[in-house]
């Protein structure tokens, strides 16, 4: 059942003043922490490899959820119903969900390859599509899943307060590239508050 639009502006604008906030006071309360911070980032950056993973402006303290941001990643405006939003290099969009009952595996997926195109699975076929990961949480499952003009890679991942749903949407052939991200960040997820 959707919250009613009072309740999802009241958690947008909750959402939004913790992480100004958290903007604002990370450097007054850790100065000297921060100063690491820029030393780190910039050996790193003359060093060849894959970028390292940094720590995005979540949600604050007390919210349900935190997480690590892929270097590629960058935060975006969140949109209605979605806890977060992030931009991924070579033209991915991914979207953080939140929702107290979130429905069933079954019905999320399918819905998910109706929007890509694609026919229902059942239930047989989708477990055998269903990767499993470990986060913060406990276990998750992700797949991939391409239509002909979109491809998504989703995660279900139960949480106490509800289902999260990560779902990363890029062009088909930019999908591939962008799976370690995906993972990376799925696995980073864990109860707000709790260090990374």
């Amino acid at each position: 059942m959707p919250l009613p639009p009072k309740t999802r502006w009241s958690i947008a604008a909750g959402v939004l003043i913790a992480a100004v906030i958290g903007v604002i006071a990370t450097p007054l309360i850790f100065g000297e922490r921060q100063d690491h911070l820029e030393v780190r980032q910039v050996a790193h950056a003359a060093q060849p490899g894959p970028p390292a993973a940094a720590t995005a402006p979540a949600p604050a303290a007390d919210a349900p959820l935190a997480w690590t941001l892929p270097a590629d990643w960058a935060v975006a405006p969140t949109q209605q119903m979605r806890l977060a939003n992030f931009t991924v290099a070579g033209g991915g969009a991914c979207g953080l969900f939140l929702f107290p009952g979130g429905g069933d595996r079954s019905a999320n997926v399918n819905r998910w390859r109706g929007q890509a195109g694609l026919p229902p699975l059942d239930d047989a076929a989708l477990e055998q599509a269903l990767t499993a990961g470990t986060c913060g949480f406990g276990a998750f499952h992700w797949l991939p899943i391409r239509g002909e003009k979109t491809a998504f890679l989703a995660a279900i991942v139960p949480t106490p307060t509800g289902q999260c749903f990560v779902k990363l949407e890029a062009p088909g052939e930019a999908l591939d590239a962008m799976r370690d991200g995906f993972l990376a960040f799925t696995t980073s997820l864990r109860p707000g508050g709790q260090s990374p």
